[in-house]
């Protein structure tokens, strides 16, 4: 289990139960986790994944991610990213995709 759930004001929160989501299995399993939460966030309409002690994260995870978004839109679901380390926000800006995702870090999208 990579992704630990609560509900929280009627929001869907989860977050990463592990520091580092590097290799493919780990990936593999998360992805299904996080496609999950969409199905539970369906009545609530509210998902925040938080990634609170995610340290590493590799690129291979930022596919999870755009399908988990692409989800979400379909579903109606509002997602919001939080509490994203510095590591990981690099891991954003590589990619080039920063902006799609949103977050709730008041990072500057400019620096």
């Amino acid at each position: 289990m990579w992704i630990k759930v609560k509900l929280v004001d009627s929001v869907v929160c989860a977050n990463f139960t592990s520091s580092k989501i590097l290799d493919e299995d780990a990936i593999q399993q998360a992805g299904v986790e996080l496609m999950r939460l969409v199905e539970r966030a369906s009545e609530t309409k509210k998902l925040l994944l938080s990634f609170e002690g995610v340290q590493f994260m590799s690129l291979g995870m930022i596919g999870k991610l755009v399908l988990l978004n692409k989800k979400a839109k379909t579903q109606g679901v509002q997602l919001k990213f939080c509490d994203i380390s510095p590591n990981v926000l690099e891991v954003f800006k590589i990619a080039r995709l920063r902006c799609t995702f949103p977050n709730d870090n008041n990072v500057d999208e400019d620096d």
